[in-house]
């Protein structure tokens, strides 16, 4: 074999790996695309094909910093955040304020996305998460605990299980705020309600 054709094999071959490895590249961008995408719309199928062909990162970031099972609790999409969780999604994950999968579930981004699901949902995200020994008294950076996210948007549901659960009612953040003046603020009168029949301060609102 003479050193030209040899050469031209090299090239060839050199060639072949840096379509291949670029190719590579573009499929994994594109899997990691549509996870995101599925994660946000709520699309189990769509995830779980994703993941599960592809073998995608499930602890991937995107670039505001939330990995899917952070999308799943924020829009309170249980059975997403389950599979998740069997995927040994990583629940320690914060956002770039420091808000964990607790705050996300009880509505501390609520705007981030339209959410198209119940607050029983949300319920059952953090009754999971209380499982692995959470806090349910946890704080974000302002010092709200996930009952005044979740009064402030009105998730009854999830209002009733963290009270259930010892979660401190008459909490102030530092903004000044309880989960009575936030549920009456944002015009929730039944959360309003559940919370004064169970200990809220009206004085706390004065």
């Amino acid at each position: 074999m003479s050193s030209r054709t040899l050469t031209v094999i090299i090239f060839t071959l050199l060639v072949i790996s840096s379509v291949l490895i670029i190719s590579y590249g573009i499929f994994k961008k594109h899997n990691e695309w549509q996870m995101f995408e599925a994660s946000k719309s709520g699309e189990f199928k769509k995830l779980a094909l994703s993941i599960l062909r592809s073998k995608t990162d499930v602890n991937k970031k995107d670039k505001y910093g939330f990995t899917p099972i952070m999308y799943a609790a924020n829009m309170g999409n249980y059975t997403t955040f389950r599979f998740l969780f069997n995927m040994k999604a990583d629940i320690t994950v914060e956002t770039k304020d420091g808000e964990g999968l607790l705050l996300l579930a009880a509505g501390s981004k609520q705007n981030v996305i339209p959410s198209p699901y119940s607050d029983k949902d949300r319920a059952l995200i953090i009754h999971l998460l209380l499982s692995r020994g959470m806090d349910i008294n946890v704080e974000s950076s302002i010092g709200r605990m996930p009952l005044s996210y979740a009064s402030g948007c009105g998730y009854t549901e999830t209002v009733y299980f963290l009270l259930n659960n010892r979660s401190i009612v008459n909490n102030i953040d530092k903004k000044g705020y309880s989960a009575l003046s936030l549920a009456i603020q944002n015009e929730h009168p039944i959360v309003s309600r559940i919370l004064l029949e169970n200990g809220a301060l009206l004085k706390e609102l004065l």
